[in-house]
């Protein structure tokens, strides 16, 4: 019976996390797609004010912004396109929902695999945003660094009550707990493979988590 358990779970991970690679590689797609036609934008208006169009530029500008910006919006750009991709998914969520979110992000992104980063920083969001969700100031901040030979990330989301003085081994308050409260298993497991730290800790207004990976294992 165990064993059955075991599997069912491995197995919905496993269809969680083909979801978020579908959905990062959307994101991802899309981002490519606007740092390719933002060339052809900029050539196209140059022509445009080189000839003095100057409403046809407004008219021009103005369709571009309900096309693209509408639609998707790219506020972080580390250098990594799955990195990308996955924050500026989240981010657009935050923004729909209304959660201010900040970020701190500093080092050379590009030049690291994205996929298990990805992956963790999507379910870390994900975390964050439901928890946010359940107060009335929705603040969350995220925090990345590649320093030495590690990437460390900590993502903070405001709270309004101690989380861990409640609920230390942080299981889920949802009605199907089969199927819900993997999220925090899935980035313990991901961290462990890859020989990181994964830590919970709570300042006076933030629950935090703290993800640190040697960059050599990336």
């Amino acid at each position: 019976q165990y064993q059955k358990e075991k599997i069912r779970i491995l197995q919905f991970q496993n269809l969680c996390q083909e979801q978020q690679i579908k959905e990062i590689r959307r994101s991802e797609k899309r981002i490519q797609r606007l740092r390719h036609d933002y060339k052809n934008t900029i050539l196209n208006l140059r022509e445009l004010l080189k000839n003095c169009n100057i409403q046809e530029s407004m008219d021009y500008l103005e369709k571009l912004d309900g096309y693209y910006m509408k639609e998707f919006k790219e506020y972080i750009f580390t250098g990594n396109s799955l990195i990308d991709a996955t924050l500026n998914s989240k981010f657009n969520i935050c923004h729909e929902e209304g959660i201010e979110l900040s970020s701190n992000i500093i080092g050379e992104f590009d030049k690291i695999d994205g996929f298990i980063i990805s992956i963790i920083l999507f379910n870390l969001l994900d975390n964050a945003i439901e928890a946010t969700q359940k107060v009335e100031q929705r603040k969350i901040q995220v925090e990345m660094v590649i320093k030495g030979e590690y990437f460390s990330c900590v993502i903070k989301n405001l709270i309004k009550e101690s989380v861990l003085q409640k609920n230390e081994k942080l299981i889920t308050d949802k009605v199907n707990k089969k199927e819900h409260g993997l999220g925090i298993e899935h980035i313990r497991e991901l961290v462990e493979n890859e020989n990181g730290l994964l830590e919970f800790f709570e300042t006076k207004d933030y629950f935090c988590v703290h993800v640190m990976v040697p960059l050599e294992c990336l």
